[in-house]
């Protein structure tokens, strides 16, 4: 008689070694099985001392204090699988818990992410999981764990991206203010920035498919905030350059114009322009596209992009729509927008690579 592995297990515990995830084998059958088990998934060697049986579990408790964590715990108790559980939780680590009985209910209930199986695990594991393969191939935990993290670094992008862009307007406005300019933008210009930069962009980052290392980075440590105190200083950084460019270029075409209205639209074309280019260097957190790095494609993303410039474009030159944002901007006013939108884009990509 025999108790095969299920399907794709193998690949699973090969996956999760490689995205530094510890896999661990709670069962109640004896050592020998353990072993042998073990052997098969490609967990262990085999060697009797790294099975530790139920009796045992003080010796855990000492060992896994040092920092040494068995990976396979022999002749386990249902009981005994739910204290295991916690106790991994206690020493700090985030838990996952597989299984398909309702012995396993506990241990499942307990665990951060508790998973069953959906085809033959038990009712009562099913309704208390937070998660259920419904087909119960374990390889497409792997699947998910890659998603879950792809979501997370997204999450991230977007959040930074619209941090450092919304600081920028305020320090425009700002050191506009301070310097004695009631007006800097209109309230219609303001509005416009916000519903066009705050929104494509963003969802482009949102969809940015996995980096191809993503499954072989640690991961994350679960108290981590979404955006560091160095991360603020970074994006405080990086929205004056936004604000400091779009400042200049108002001033610059103000004088040149001899308008101020004229000076305002310039101001406002360079900041929609430098924020737009920003989502690009949000792509990466500390990498440099000056360095050559290779990004995964996404099409959502410079579709956004796209999208977002063109409907700029509607709102500088269409006549009609263009009289709601200003007087039209000459060539020589275009250049200027276009190259103090560009400009914090190369600053900040310049001073990742000295860094790097």
């Amino acid at each position: 008689m025999a108790d095969p592995i299920r399907k794709g297990a193998p690949d699973l515990i090969d996956a999760f070694r490689r995205a530094g995830i510890t896999s661990i084998i709670l069962t109640g059958d004896q050592r020998a099985t353990a072993a042998a088990v073990a052997v098969e998934l490609g967990l262990s060697i085999g060697s009797p001392a790294e099975i530790i049986e139920a009796a045992q579990l003080e010796e855990f408790e000492a060992a896994s204090a040092d920092g040494d964590l068995p990976r396979v715990f022999a002749r386990v108790a249902p009981g005994q699988k739910l204290q295991l559980v916690r106790k991994l939780q206690q020493s700090g680590m985030v838990v996952a818990m597989i299984g398909d009985g309702v012995n396993d209910t506990p241990p499942l209930r307990a665990a951060d992410i508790g998973i069953a199986l959906g085809r033959s695990g038990v009712e009562a594991a099913r309704g208390i999981a937070d998660v259920v393969l419904l087909d119960d191939d374990l390889i497409s935990l792997a699947d998910a764990v890659e998603r879950g993290r792809m979501v997370a670094i997204n999450i991230r992008k977007a959040i930074r991206y619209l941090v450092a862009t919304n600081l920028s307007e305020i320090i425009f406005m700002l050191v506009a203010a301070a310097g004695g300019r009631a007006h800097p933008l209109s309230p219609i210009q303001l509005l416009w920035i916000n519903l066009l930069t705050d929104v494509l962009p963003a969802l482009g980052l949102a969809m940015e498919p996995a980096a191809p290392d993503l499954m072989t980075r640690p991961p994350r440590d679960p108290k981590e905030p979404v955006i560091s105190a160095r991360e603020f200083g970074t994006l405080a950084r990086d929205a004056s350059l936004i604000a400091a460019s779009a400042f200049g270029a108002q001033a610059c075409a103000a004088r040149l114009g001899n308008s101020a209205q004229s000076g305002q639209t310039v101001g406002f074309a360079s900041l929609v322009t430098a924020q737009l280019f920003y989502a690009f260097a949000c792509r990466s957190r500390s990498g440099s596209i000056l360095s050559g790095r290779v990004f995964p494609p996404n099409p959502f993303f410079f579709g956004a992009l796209g999208s977002a410039f063109a409907a700029q474009g509607a709102a500088l030159f269409i006549p009609g729509f263009r009289n709601l944002f200003g007087p039209a901007l000459g060539i020589a006013d275009f250049g200027i927008s276009l190259a103090a939108g560009a400009a914090p884009l190369l600053a900040i990509e310049v001073l990742r690579k000295a860094q790097s």
